[in-house]
């Protein structure tokens, strides 16, 4: 059972939207533009991934408090 939606099945839906000739086309070629977007996809949110993480060493290492519903 999957917790959360990845968006793979509304990307194809999408894709299948746009190109309706993705419809008669082979399974495995569907399979494989979705792969290539779920690469592209992790790669995005990873760099987001480490920003977020350098930022908060950064507050760490500075010793700097946020105060709540403030914004720097």
């Amino acid at each position: 059972m999957q917790l959360y939606d990845d968006g793979v099945e509304n990307t194809k839906k999408q894709l299948v939207t746009v190109c309706p000739g993705l419809q008669d086309a082979q399974p495995q070629l569907l399979e494989n533009l979705l792969s290539v977007w779920k690469g592209v996809r992790d790669r995005l949110f990873k760099h987001y991934h480490f920003a977020a993480k350098a930022y908060f060493m950064y507050l760490r290492m500075g010793n700097v408090v946020i105060k709540p519903n403030s914004f720097l």
